[in-house]
Parts: structure tokens; C-alpha cells; sequence
């Protein structure tokens, strides 16, 4: 599929018949056959509630998908209710599908929260896509449990450490499961954060005091208040349930439905060790059972799974008529979930499945740039060897990431990549190379030595690149362990390709760390991406690469904010501190010269003056913050405010400057101010015959042809001042050079370098952000969508996390006008439906409107940015919302004025939509 397309699918599901047979309680495993009469002998003889897909039941697509309706026709025959058929899909290491089988990957849970809540919803989207596709319904995602750094198992399964964040992203990639008509499934209750064992090979005891129990837990209460359709209890042990594990405890089953009668329970899987309590397999799972809990997975082989059968059968005809009857409601409560929750759907939109792979790629790597240099040794995890099931990871004596290194070499001078062999000595034959890769398994102790040896045998430059895998539990963790510390001697030359727990940085903080969080085909194809990309390089790092050329003698000033940063190893640093820092040395240097001619101009260049856009030096001021000038500051200069008393630099403030310079950072739409500003400081500039050097930064939307509507002189505002269409396309350099055409000012600037996409990495590495709302490229991307918003009495999402993503009031129909958006079949973007409640943010929203109302809205997803035409979607928002609300729906004024009139530049959207 080559971009979005409107498809409607309809899901069908057959009447259920009700069964009060013991295997209607139970989740198996999947026995290895495509026998359809093996098949079928087994679901006679099990009859099953559902059935758990295994890795090797994903090894071709088209097969899975005929083997799950295989399955299906095979229950009906038998007049068995519909199957729960069910996958572990959580995106990173726990992917049972994989890109050998025809499946596209998502990264980890825990890169997706890094990469925001966006991130998250569509990688459950996308996984929710296949799984409809092969005919699944169940997937046993996502983990609620709490990021752990000594948590070797659920190590990157986990979103955050932060129970909120968990909540947040947890809930969204459930939200983008649902939208496909997936079961999500929040495990693992109450929370295996602090568990430090596998609970498949031992058991597991937690210790919480009531405090950190109710933290651990509140993820999973979220989920049960957000009306997820099914929790699973993990095996562990804690105090607050009893001694027993959770899923023998009816006290936590209780609890759990207390909280969401309408839930359904499930636990882990019973074959494991933590779930049996010394106890036999049968009677452990029996305690299950009655415990209250409505499905049991157990995995077990085609001869457990039927003799565990058949012995509960037997022992539940023992039970007296009470708890038979408790039995009997259990599996009632199954019938009727499937009912409700198993019912035909209609998908409005199909994703390009690589073109989200790819993008959900991009947005979770953004580790800094690294040099690889003329010499390195590339050492990699033999991840086979840790992992059988993934052979396609090391093939022909070189790793994945290997190959695409070596692949990128042919494109890019920035390195050559050879293979080498390791000879008796442990030393390699092939000392030529100017890279070479050498696979080291993580289980054999020599593979130290080896390492050590080519470490000793190196040059000062030879830069080290390592690739490591920490997950689960196992001496191959104490082995990676020594290989860092061997290395962190050189540490300030050594890259790490983190594959799994991002446990590296505890040993070599110095080194570069680039967290992929699993091995899938698209997050290592981005990251040698990335690496292989010319990185842009900005007016203020071009500034600071000669500032003599620039600033010797002069006293100038800068108009800038919390983005006017230069690039040294890796860091952002703000430029004022930077150039005040540089303006000092100058006069230390000139002092050590005894020259009295190179001490007066030393004394003379210096940072005289700042001057602060909207929302302040820092960018910690609401829009519209009334700012005040300060006399003095750090910098041992005034900072002048152009967003309070004044909007252009009086003459007061510009005298005795030889230069200013404009470093601001803008989003690549017209109604941002901070284009208003460089206009008036241009104007006054001209006016006091003082020279400007405009500092250019990228575009993050540099990607898109301007469009919209161009600025009509009547609207003209401190919303827009230059006459371009809405989006302008354009970088702040090419604008000023725009606007002096009128202005002659005495005008220089530095470009940038770098395209389109180096525009767009440039700010998912950048820390700070253009505006207190605006902290994502996701955000951004959405901004001239939604920003119109702010000329109506509709929230564009003010006072939440998350700003001009999403927008809505109290009236809206969320689904309705998600429905009527999506079914307008936009080019790259997704409306999810979303319910919010506006809040006070200091400094980010005072006074937001629907402040502490439940508002409904959509969510905007950008699923395609090249694609996008934001301009004709954020009309079409409009035109919806006054079309569904025309009696709630208001245009507001800023004074005598309209304020959509003047975001857009023109009143013909306003007289259209009213």
C-alpha cells in the first residue's frame, strides 16, 4: 500500500454457544500442526475459550491468516463459541511476529514514550492492523508494569518509570489496538517493576509497603477506570494479596473486579514456575481457578493440555452445587464479554504499513551523530545465540547492523566496512581494514579475552563500536558486563548500540549511547541512517566557527530565546552563554599579548545587549505574557523585552551597537511571531543604520510546498507581517532576505545546511522548543493544522500534555467527528477519537479555555508528514466543527478584530465556514 486509503472492514463474528466445559476457561497454546485434523481432534477434546499463537506460527503471513480462519471454521463445526485468538505482540523484544515472516515491527515501549504519545497510539494501530488482518483478536499487550534500570527482564517492555507516563502511553497504544478491533491486555497486575527473576523459572516475590504498592498499582487502575477490556495478573507474590501468588489469590481477583466489574481476568501463563507454589501443576492451576480469575493460559504440550482437561473436569463434578455454580457464572461472564466486546467493527483507514514502520523508526532515533573515524572495530553480540529464534540477525560472519553499515558505505564516504576473521591467536588476519566487525558470543567467557586483545592491539584513534543485548536473566548479562568494562578506559571513543535494557550507560556514561531497544530491520536501518545523513549545521554554528570574522570590535546584540543554541560534541549550548564566554577570552588573550591596540578592541567586542521574544529569554511565558525588560542579567548586560512595553527595540535600546544579531527559532507558519519580531527588529535596525546578521535555523516543516492562504494587507497583525502563504516553506534567513526588499536594512545572514530531513532531526535531538505549547515535532507537525483553533471557542488543547495535537469542547461527539474527518480520507493523518480535561499549567496555559471541563475531540495523528497539506485539513476541522455545532460554535475577536482572520490572513475562511 502506497499511501492511506479509505477501506471499510467489517468484522463478523458468529452467534456463541454457551459451554460450561472446563476448557471454556482456559487460554492454550497452539500445538505445532497444520494438520486440520490434528487440529480438530484437539479442540474437541480441549474446547478452549481461546488459542495463543506462538513465534512459529508466524512464519508466513498469508499462512498465519488461513490458519487462524482455519481455526475459526474448525470451532463453528464444533459449535464452540468463538475463539479468543490470541498474540504476545508488545512492540521490541516481545514480538512474536517478526519482518521474515512478512509483519512490519514497532520499536520498544519504552522508545515510543520517549517518542510521545502519538508514537505510541499508532504503533498499537499498527500492530492492531495485522493482527486484524491474519484474523487475531487478543493481543497480550501492553506491559502497565514500571521501568526498573536493575530490571534486566522487563527491562524496554516498560514505558516509563513514572506511573502517569505509564497510564499515558500504555492507554494509547491500547486506544490504537481498539481502533482495529484488537483486545488490548494491561499486564502484568499489580506490577512487576520490582521483581528482579524471571517468573518462568522461579517464583517471585515483591516486596511493596502500601506507598509503593499504590504507585505500581495506579497504572493498572487507570487502565480499569479507562474501561481496557481485560488485565492479566502476573505470578508474583506480595504481602498486600497473601502469601500465594496473585493468581491463586481471590482477593486480588476481587479487588480487580471491585475496581471494573466488566473486565475480564486473565492470568500468565501456567507453565511457568512462579505460578505453581511448590505445589502440582494441576492443583495450581485448580487454585487459579477458583480463585475467581475467568481465563487461565497454559502453554503446556498437546498431552498436558488434555489431561489437565480431563483431570479438571473430573474435579470440578466433585465441587459442591456453590461452587459449580460459581464456575458456571465464570463462564457466562466469558459468553457474555464476547458478546459485547467481539462484534463487527468498521475500520475507516488502512495504514501503509512500511511508510509507519519507518516513521515510528525515525521518531524513537534520535541519538546524537557519531564519528565513526578513519579506524574502528565494530564488536556485536552474537544475538542467535541468545536468541535462536532470530537467526536472520547474523548471517554470513556479519550482524544485521553490520551488513547496513557496510550497504551504507557504498553511498557515503564516512566509512568502509570489511569482514575479518579471527585467527588461532584470537587476533584478526586482516589488519587492512579500515572497519571491521568482529561477533562475540555473549555465553563464552574467551569472548573477554578476545576483546581485550584487539583493544591492546589498537591505535589511540581507533574508535570502538559495540552492539549489546541486555534481557533476562543469565551469566551471558556478567560477560556484556565485562566487555564495557574493558572498554571504559577509551569510553570517550566508544559507541554503544544498545539492543535491549539500556543498561550501558550505568558503566560507560561517557560513551555515546544510542538506545534502539530491539534488534527490528527498521529501527537499525534508521539508525545507520542517521548516522550516515549529513547533520545540518545552523547560522549560530557557522557563527561560532569564526567569530572573530563576525563580532572582533563590536559591541552587538543578540535577539534570541531558550532555542538559540550552538552544537559542540554533541550538546546544545546556549549561544549568550557561549558567546559571552568567547567575548571574555578575547580580552584575556589580548591581556597576555601586552598590545595596547588588540586590548581596546578586545574590550570593545562585546555581548551588549539582549533582546527576548514572546514568551521570554527561557521560553517559560504563556502566548500573549505580558514580559518586562531587566536591567541587568548573567551576561552583564540588559535583556531587553520585545513583548511588553515595547514590540520593536527603541533607539535607547540599539544605541552604541555596532551589530545585532537575529537567532529565533520559528516552526515554518507565518502567524508566528517571532517572524513579527525579526520584522520590526529589521525596520528599527534600518532606521538606526545598524547592520543585521540574521542567524538561519532549520524549517520543521521544511519538507512541505507552501501553501495556504497569503496574507491580505487588511489583516496584517503581529499574527503576520510578511506576505507569504500560511505555510511559508522557507527558512528565517530567505524570509529576511524576503522582507528587506523594502525594509534596506544593512542585511547579512549565515544559512543552514542540511535538507529536508536533517531539518526535522535537527529538533527531535533539540531539547528546548520554540514555544511552552510546541514540545514535539509531533506537535509542531499538527500546529498549522490546529492552530485555528485559537480564533474559535473550541480548546486546542491548552492546559493539557498535549497542546494542538488534540483539540475538542464539551459538546462534541468525539466519534462523530472523527468518523466525518477520517472519512475525508486526508492524505497522512489520523483522527482519533479522545476525551480531555483543560487544566491550569503555570506558564503554559493560565487560563485555558474549558478550564476543568471534560471536553471531546480528536487526536491528530501524523501518519505520513511529506504527505500532508495541513492548511486544506485545518479548514476542513473548521468547516466540520461548524457544520456538526453550528448553535455552540463561535469565532472569537481579539479586540475589534477577528482572530481567525488574522491567523489566516484572510476573512474568506470565516465568511465561508459562518
Amino acid at each position: 500500500m502506497k499511501k492511506l486509503l479509505l477501506f471499510s472492514v467489517i468484522i463478523f463474528f458468529s452467534p456463541l454457544i454457551a459451554s460450561t466445559h472446563i476448557g471454556q476457561r482456559f487460554i492454550f497454546s497452539l500445538p505445532r500442526t497444520n494438520s486440520a485434523k490434528e487440529l480438530k481432534h484437539w479442540l474437541e477434546k480441549t474446547k478452549p475459550a481461546g488459542v495463543m499463537l506462538e513465534a512459529g506460527n508466524f512464519k508466513d503471513r498469508q499462512e498465519t491468516k488461513k490458519l487462524c480462519s482455519q481455526l475459526q471454521d474448525l470451532a463453528k463445526k464444533l459449535k464452540l463459541p468463538k475463539l479468543f485468538i490470541c498474540v504476545d505482540w508488545e512492540g521490541g523484544i516481545v514480538s512474536r511476529p517478526n519482518e521474515e515472516g512478512g509483519f512490519v515491527s514497532v520499536p520498544s515501549p519504552y522508545a515510543l514514550a520517549r517518542a510521545g504519545r502519538s508514537s505510541s497510539f499508532l504503533a498499537g494501530k499498527l500492530i492492531g492492523q495485522q493482527l486484524r488482518d491474519i484474523g487475531a483478536n487478543v493481543d497480550f499487550a501492553p506491559s502497565f508494569d514500571l521501568f526498573d534500570p536493575h530490571n534486566y527482564i522487563l527491562a524496554t517492555r516498560c514505558f516509563s518509570d513514572n506511573p502517569e507516563k505509564v497510564a499515558v502511553y500504555a492507554l494509547a497504544f491500547s486506544q490504537g489496538l481498539l481502533s482495529e478491533g484488537i483486545l488490548p491486555v494491561a499486564k502484568h497486575f499489580p506490577g512487576l517493576g520490582l521483581g528482579n527473576h524471571d517468573t518462568h523459572l522461579a517464583s517471585v516475590t515483591i516486596s511493596f509497603d502500601q506507598k509503593t504498592f499504590a504507585v505500581h498499582s495506579e497504572p493498572f487502575k487507570k487502565a480499569l477506570l479507562a474501561d481496557i477490556p481485560c488485565i492479566m495478573a502476573s505470578h508474583a507474590q506480595c504481602e498486600q494479596f497473601g502469601a500465594v501468588p496473585i493468581t491463586h489469590s481471590k482477593h486480588a481477583a476481587r479487588y480487580l473486579q471491585s475496581l471494573n466489574p466488566t473486565t475480564l481476568l486473565i492470568t500468565d501463563d501456567f507453565s511457568m514456575k512462579a505460578g505453581l507454589n511448590n505445589m502440582a501443576q494441576e492443583d495450581a492451576i485448580f487454585a487459579g481457578l477458583c480463585a475467581g480469575y475467568h481465563l487461565l493460559i497454559f502453554s503446556g504440550t498437546i498431552r498436558d493440555q488434555e489431561n489437565l482437561v480431563a483431570h479438571l473436569q473430573d474435579k470440578v463434578a466433585t465441587l459442591s452445587d456453590l461452587e459449580q455454580e460459581e464456575f458456571e457464572k465464570c463462564a457466562q461472564d466469558i459468553q457474555a464479554f464476547k458478546d459485547d466486546r467481539l462484534k463487527p467493527i468498521t475500520v475507516d483507514q488502512v495504514l501503509d504499513e512500511e511508510k509507519t514502520a519507518k516513521l515510528l523508526a525515525q521518531r524513537c532515533v534520535t541519538s546524537p551523530g557519531i564519528n565513526i573515524g578513519p579506524s574502528s572495530i565494530l564488536f556485536s553480540v552474537n544475538v542467535p545465540k541468545l536468541r535462536p529464534a532470530d537467526t536472520w540477525y547474523v548471517q554470513n560472519n556479519r550482524t544485521y547492523l553490520g551488513e547496513q553499515l557496510k550497504n551504507s558505505c557504498r553511498r557515503t564516504p564516512l566509512l568502509v566496512l570489511k569482514q575479518a576473521s579471527i585467527g588461532a591467536n584470537g587476533l584478526l588476519s586482516d589488519q587492512d581494514t579500515s572497519i571491521i566487525e568482529i561477533i562475540l558470543d555473549a555465553k563464552d567467557t574467551t569472548s573477554i579475552d578476545i576483546l581485550n586483545k584487539h583493544i591492546n592491539k589498537s591505535s589511540p584513534e581507533t574508535r570502538f563500536i559495540l552492539q549489546t543485548f541486555f534481557y533476562g536473566k543469565g551469566t551471558w548479562n556478567d560477560i556484556q558486563e565485562n566487555w564495557l568494562r574493558a572498554l571504559k578506559p577509551y569510553q570517550d571513543r566508544v559507541t554503544i548500540f544498545s539492543l535491549g535494557h539500556p543498561y550501558e550507560k550505568t558503566i560507560l556514561p561517557q560513551a555515546t549511547i544510542i538506545e534502539l531497544g530491539s534488534f527490528h530491520k527498521p529501527l537499525i536501518n534508521q539508525a545507520v541512517q542517521h548516522i550516515a545523513q549529513k547533520h545540518l549545521v545552523t547560522g549560530a554554528d557557522k557563527l561560532m566557527q569564526n567569530p572573530k570574522k563576525y563580532l572582533s570590535n563590536k559591541r552587538f546584540g543578540l535577539v534570541c530565546h531558550q532555542c538559540s543554541t550552538v552544537t559542540l560534541n554533541n550538546k546544545h549550548e546556549f549561544l549568550p552563554d557561549i558567546l559571552y564566554t568567547w567575548a571574555q577570552k578575547q580580552k584575556n588573550e589580548a591581556r597576555l599579548l601586552h598590545s595596547a591596540e588588540a586590548l581596546a578592541k578586545a574590550n570593545k567586542t562585546k555581548l551588549a545587549a539582549l533582546f527576548s521574544p514572546e514568551h521570554g529569554l527561557s521560553g517559560n511565558k504563556e502566548a500573549f505574557a505580558y514580559i518586562d525588560s531587566e536591567n541587568d542579567s548573567a551576561w552583564q548586560c540588559p535583556v531587553y523585552s520585545l513583548h511588553g512595553k515595547h514590540r520593536s527595540p527603541t533607539a535607547d535600546m540599539l544605541k552604541n551597537l555596532d551589530l545585532v544579531i537575529i537567532d529565533l527559532q520559528e516552526v515554518g507558519v507565518r502567524c508566528f511571531t517571532y517572524l513579527s519580531t525579526m520584522v520590526l527588529v529589521l525596520e528599527e535596525a534600518a532606521k538606526n543604520n545598524i547592520p543585521v546578521l540574521v542567524l538561519d535555523r532549520p524549517n520543521p516543516l521544511y519538507h512541505l510546498a507552501a501553501s495556504g492562504p497569503e496574507l491580505e494587507k487588511e489583516h496584517e497583525s503581529f499574527l503576520g507581517k510578511i506576505n507569504t502563504p500560511f505555510v511559508h516553506g522557507k527558512t528565517m534567513s530567505k524570509l529576511a532576505h524576503q522582507v528587506n526588499k523594502t525594509l534596506n536594512a544593512d542585511l547579512s545572514a549565515l544559512e543552514c545546511e542540511g535538507d529536508h530531513q536533517a531539518h526535522a532531526t535537527y529538533f527531535q535531538t533539540q531539547k528546548a522548543s520554540p514555544s511552552p505549547n510546541l514540545a514535539s515535532i509531533e506537535a509542531i507537525r499538527a500546529y498549522p493544522m490546529t492552530v485555528f483553533i485559537e480564533g474559535t471557542n473550541y480548546s486546542e488543547g491548552r492546559g493539557t500534555a498535549h497542546p494542538f495535537e488534540q483539540i475538542g469542547a464539551p459538546w462534541i461527539d468525539k466519534n462523530e467527528l472523527a468518523s466525518q474527518l477520517n472519512n475525508k480520507n486526508f492524505a497522512g493523518v489520523y483522527f482519533e477519537p479522545v476525551s480531555f480535561i483543560p487544566q491550569k499549567i503555570a506558564g503554559k496555559a493560565e487560563n485555558p479555555k474549558h478550564n476543568n471541563a471534560l471536553c471531546h475531540g480528536i487526536f491528530v495523528h501524523i501518519t505520513d508528514p511529506a504527505n500532508t497539506d495541513p492548511t486544506k485539513i485545518g479548514y476542513a476541522i473548521l468547516d466540520v466543527l461548524f457544520d456538526l455545532y453550528p448553535q455552540q460554535s463561535v469565532f472569537l475577536k481579539y479586540g475589534n478584530r477577528y482572530a481567525l482572520d488574522l491567523l489566516a490572513g484572510t476573512s474568506s475562511w470565516r465568511e465561508k465556514i459562518g
